[in-house]
């Protein structure tokens, strides 16, 4: 039998990853945290470390109305800059500065965020060297992309396997 969360990661993933990446130029191959990530990491993030329920409203505990955003908005999505919340606080969160949030809030996400730095700061190394690699590369004219980003977004839904894995080749 499927597990119906599987399901339900993969398609909150291929989301995430069409949020992060909207308003890239066609062809592009920024690479972003979000792009690291893999069903069963959404999974062990939502469940495990944000315990499956909205920190402004613990009591809503149903995954299919909470949303993973951006904790500081002018930051990609990372499992270090997230925050798990009800669609109305996603939007609110949209108009508000994190010094409006209570002083308990602010220092629960930011534990949660330590432990996701723990828990995923091998992904953190691996994003810093593809940062610096494909810059460098980029400015050498070293990398050809193969696959457009709108292609890459379309096929984000394999699991176990990255949508970067044939996106640019050095020459």
């Amino acid at each position: 039998m499927a597990d119906p969360l599987k399901g339900l990661f993969q398609a909150m993933l291929r989301a995430l990853k069409s949020i992060e990446h909207q308003g890239d130029p066609p062809g592009t191959t920024k690479e972003l945290p979000i792009d690291l990530m893999f069903e069963p990491d959404l999974s062990h993030l939502i469940l495990d470390i944000w315990h499956g329920q909205s920190v402004l409203s613990p009591q809503n505990k149903d995954l299919k109305s909470l949303r993973l955003i951006r904790w500081y908005k002018d930051k990609p999505l990372s499992p270090w800059n997230c925050f798990l919340v009800t669609d109305p606080e996603s939007l609110a969160h949209d108009f508000t500065s994190l010094q409006s949030y209570p002083r308990e809030t602010v220092e629960l996400v930011e534990g949660y965020h330590r432990k996701a730095r723990s828990i995923f700061g091998r992904m953190m190394q691996v994003q810093q060297y593809i940062d610096r690699d494909r810059s460098h590369a980029l400015k050498a004219g070293k990398i050809i992309p193969l696959v457009p980003a709108a292609e890459r977004q379309q096929d984000s839904s394999r699991v176990g396997r990255s949508t970067q894995d044939a996106a640019a080749v050095a020459v």
